[in-house]
């Protein structure tokens, strides 16, 4: 598994939503078919899901200094926390902080 917690990673906002999942996976140790995403922004209450695959990051408003919430789906439907994600936001979710970037740097 890789590190958990908050990770700052720079991608190319013309990146697949699948893609940036796979990237998730790796650094979060959950499969990536689990691996949620969801969009945090600052004055919103509610982080939008960021559900279709094959949209580039930016179609959802994904830009450079975004938040993205990373959760295991099963956890997050079973109501079971992972208890290694747990970190200062609770209920198994992680944060990953994406920079935009013309060079993938993954």
């Amino acid at each position: 598994a890789g590190s958990r917690g908050s990770v700052k990673r720079s991608v190319p906002l013309t990146m697949r939503v699948a893609d940036l999942r796979t990237v998730a996976s790796r650094l979060f140790g959950i499969p990536a078919v689990r691996v949620r995403l969801s969009l945090m922004q600052e004055g919103v209450p509610v982080a939008e899901c960021l559900s279709e695959d094959s949209r580039e990051l930016s179609f959802f408003g994904v830009g450079d200094g975004s938040r993205l919430r990373v959760e295991d789906a099963e956890e997050v439907n079973e109501g079971k926390p992972e208890e290694g994600l747990g970190g200062p936001l609770g209920g198994g979710a992680a944060v990953m902080a994406v920079h935009g970037d013309d060079e993938e740097e993954i």
